[in-house]
């Protein structure tokens, strides 16, 4: 009998980028630069720079970053100049700008460089926001996955640590490695893992990480409330094609 509470096991070549990436955060002010790390930092590690030409030669090793955050305030040049600059060193990182003020000049210029913008004062929920679909986008460059996870995460009242299950799922990462990469227990994955199958109605991660992909690729819908018919389980026996290796 196989266990629902398993993710998928590992196939083929499993990806670095969600293991291991980090954030970027470019940010001259201390105390801002305090509070936009604090909800990076519940998902990934957070590295600063407090500057753009700091932040260009920390990007070369592509493979350790997984997002960029960077204030355009103060900046000691043109700060499309700098987006362009950082985009040239890591030229598919997602990057997300926050500004205390927006013109169709600087929208227009960070939308040609694949940037995001937020204006000031920044909520956490956008930071999050960008996280979430970061770390999905990073190991699954496909914009309309990672913005189905951000959707799933929104509508079913995901935490942070069930966006990271469902992360892992996607990426075929082994019973073993989650644990080491989290810290924690085989029980108490499992527990967090029925949590998250429970709230999205799964029978298993394999289902789950299966009707990600087969929606936000295929079907290109949007994940439902809580009111969609769930799917349909066999007594609750684990039914899960491959099991933890």
């Amino acid at each position: 009998m196989s266990d629902p509470t398993s993710l998928p096991s590992s196939q083929g070549t499993r990806s670095s980028a969600f293991q291991r990436g980090f954030f970027l955060l470019v940010a001259r002010d201390d105390a801002l630069a305090h509070a936009l790390s604090e909800p990076i930092q519940r998902y990934s590690v957070v590295r600063r720079a407090r500057c753009y030409r700091d932040a260009v030669p920390m990007l070369l090793p592509r493979t350790r970053w997984s997002g960029v955050v960077v204030d355009l305030d103060g900046f000691d040049a043109d700060p499309i100049f700098a987006i362009r600059c950082l985009r040239e060193a890591s030229p598919l990182i997602p990057v997300l700008a926050v500004s205390s003020k927006a013109d169709a000049a600087l929208v227009n210029g960070l939308h040609a460089h694949r940037g995001e913008l937020v204006l000031k004062p920044v909520a956490d929920a956008n930071i999050i926001s960008f996280v979430q679909r970061a770390l999905v986008s990073g190991w699954l460059p496909d914009e309309r996955v990672a913005a189905w996870v951000e959707q799933l995460a929104r509508v079913r009242g995901l935490t942070p640590r069930e966006v990271q299950l469902v992360a892992y799922a996607l990426g075929n990462e082994s019973r073993q490695r989650v644990m080491r990469r989290l810290g924690i227990t085989e029980n108490t994955l499992k527990t967090q893992v029925r949590s998250l199958l429970r709230k999205c109605d799964a029978r298993s991660m394999d289902s789950l990480a299966k009707r990600v992909l087969r929606d936000a690729l295929v079907f290109e819908t949007e994940p439902q409330a809580d009111d969609e018919e769930p799917e349909t389980r066999d007594d609750g026996d684990a039914i899960m094609e491959p099991a933890y290796s």
